[in-house]
């Protein structure tokens, strides 16, 4: 996923392109959202995809149930059930993945953003590396 093409908009521009459901919601709320959705990104990392990560990331805490409206985002897994007595619907998993930000087709967009920036990345060694051995006391 290339998301080059936005990297020159503000995160509040960029949001009100990828989130239409929220389409209702005042700007003034959408940017206190947005200094919450802070809270959980690292400007360094993201680099010039930060107003990205951020639009994506407050429209995955606004899409989670007790966001902005109320549970019933539109970013949803598909019906799975329904019942019309005391109405009941339920839904299927939108994906696979049933990590935090698996929950939302914008977490897992974000998710797609941290992939493509290396963010998943993990190295494993046998052993210590970097750390002289004087500083290491062992009991």
């Amino acid at each position: 996923m290339d998301f080059s093409p936005l990297y020159d908009l503000s995160a509040l521009e960029i949001f009100r392109i990828i989130a239409d459901e929220f389409a209702g919601v005042s700007d003034e709320t959408i940017q206190k959202k947005m200094l919450f959705a802070a809270v959980y990104l690292d400007k360094e990392c993201y680099g010039d995809a930060y107003n990205v990560a951020l639009a994506l990331m407050t429209a995955h805490l606004m899409a989670l149930p007790g966001g902005v409206n109320g549970g019933y985002s539109t970013s949803a897994g598909k019906v799975t059930s329904m019942k019309e007595g005391d109405l009941s619907l339920s839904y299927g998993a939108l994906s696979s993945d049933n990590s935090w930000l698996g929950q939302s087709t914008y977490g897992q967009m974000l998710d797609q953003l941290q992939r493509s920036r290396g963010m998943h990345l993990t190295f494993m060694t046998r052993g210590v590396i970097g750390a002289p051995v004087d500083d290491w006391k062992f009991q």
